[in-house]
């Protein structure tokens, strides 16, 4: 069964702090005891993930493994997360973060190693691997993941993968 904390989040992390999310013991614990309390219900969830991610944000700041610059960014982050399946446009972005439409995409690339807009693409591909191995159609992960058509969506993954979006859901291979 997919786990939110365990099998997403700690990739996401890792773009803003400097260690191995899935390796660390502490961080570990915390990514359990979120997924134990989600699956408990939502309403025992919320203050219990909300305490625990304070936890891991003071944790990783006195550990001082956050990545330079990425507090600012971490908003454009969180947002690709959240609306990745809508456009986002770089102005957008930086808007959410104060920065200048230039400026932003050259500070993101070098925190990241990536466009924003590169970002996005590797973020929607990687999502769309979970959807397809649950069971959702390819035409479905498409228009989930933000893209206009199958097609496009497609070339795409098959161009980051090397294998076709239909192929990697009836296969045994894991998501990458």
């Amino acid at each position: 069964m997919l786990s939110v904390c365990t099998d997403i989040l700690p990739d996401l992390i890792d773009e803003i702090v400097s260690f191995d999310c899935k390796a660390h013991p502490i961080v570990r614990a915390v990514f359990k005891a979120i997924d134990a309390a989600i699956a408990r219900g939502k309403s025992s969830a919320e203050p219990l993930v909300s305490s625990l991610s304070e936890v891991l944000l003071t944790y990783a700041d006195q550990c001082g493994v956050i990545r330079k610059n990425s507090k600012g960014l971490g908003l454009a982050v969180s947002y690709i997360a959240s609306h990745f399946s809508e456009e986002i446009s770089v102005e957008t972005l930086s808007a959410l973060c104060g920065y200048h439409e230039k400026y932003f995409i050259r500070l993101f690339s070098e925190v990241f190693g990536r466009s924003p807009y590169q970002y996005l693409i590797h973020y929607r591909l990687n999502r769309s691997c979970y959807l397809l191995k649950a069971g959702v159609s390819v035409t479905e992960t498409s228009y989930a993941c933000g893209y206009k058509d199958a097609k496009s969506f497609c070339r795409a993954f098959h161009r980051m993968f090397g294998i076709t979006p239909g192929t990697y859901g009836s296969s045994k291979w894991i998501v990458p």
